[in-house]
């Protein structure tokens, strides 16, 4: 799991990955130029971010190159001056690089790439570079889905992962044989409820409905193989079939359904009101 995002705040893209970090409870830094100056005017103060004591965009990208793991670049089609010079003080300073072009896949495809790249490089500080919103004028909202979506991607998946390590180890040391799988959607979610970690249903509580596909890569493949959907569990299928009006419903739409009405329950118990 990463654990800071580092960026300049210089660029509508830059910002988005600083917007992410306080959405989501992530720490954030990085270094801005003298007078936090950026290509839109003054950074505003609720972004703290550390200030240089010139004015060298080189010198700046480098220092955030230096404080970080690995440097993430987010644009349409090719490198601009500025996420250039980012990729060219990476290699400079020996620090991994990625580019992501929106031009070539979605926000899904894109958190998935970043996810094997951070594991690949252990990389948990990731300074975050990329396009002004000037040609490309979704660049803010694609940079944010992005990551969020490599955020819940790496919980979920340490969290099942963490539940598959258990079950191996009660396996091996003989012990109780587990429960048997649920046989409604209520089952299900409750079973769901009591394994996640508190972390995990905040996290999916503060998730939008079209988020959840995010997560059920991992979270899908653990309720299909544990709750036994693939393996004849024709009670539970039932009651996803009865719940969505549907006489037919295979293994992946039930766990799809399931995802769902997890997440609709944990909407009233876990989501995180801020109150003004």
């Amino acid at each position: 799991m990463f654990k800071k995002i580092v960026s300049g705040g210089q660029t509508v893209a830059e910002r988005a990955a600083l917007d992410t970090a306080m959405k989501l409870g992530i720490l954030y830094g990085g270094w801005i130029l003298k007078g936090r100056m950026t290509s839109e005017g003054r950074l505003p103060y609720k972004y703290k971010l550390k200030e240089m004591p010139e004015s060298s965009y080189i010198k700046c990208i480098e220092r955030n190159v230096i404080d970080s793991d690995g440097t993430l670049i987010i644009s349409y089609g090719k490198l601009n001056d500025r996420t250039y010079d980012a990729r060219k003080m990476a290699v400079k300073n020996n620090r991994p690089r990625l580019h992501i072009d929106l031009n070539q896949m979605g926000a899904f495809e894109a958190a998935s790439i970043i996810n094997t790249w951070l594991e690949k490089y252990a990389v948990k500080i990731i300074h975050v570079v990329g396009s002004q919103a000037d040609k490309e004028s979704n660049i803010y909202d694609n940079t944010i889905k992005i990551l969020e979506a490599v955020f819940y991607l790496r919980i979920i998946k340490a969290t099942m992962g963490h539940l598959i390590d258990t079950q191996v180890i009660e396996t091996d040391s003989q012990a109780p044989q587990d429960p048997l799988p649920p046989g409604t959607v209520e089952e299900a979610v409750n079973r769901l409820i009591s394994e996640l970690s508190l972390k995990d249903k905040i996290a999916i509580a503060g998730m939008s409905a079209w988020e959840l596909g995010y997560i059920h890569p991992s979270l899908g493949g653990y309720i299909k193989k544990n709750f036994e959907l693939d393996s004849g569990n024709q009670i539970l299928i039932s009651s996803c079939r009865f719940l969505c009006s549907k006489n037919e419903l295979n293994s992946d739409e039930a766990s799809r359904l399931i995802i769902k009405a997890l997440w609709k329950k944990l909407i009233k118990t876990h989501r995180i009101r801020v109150v003004k």
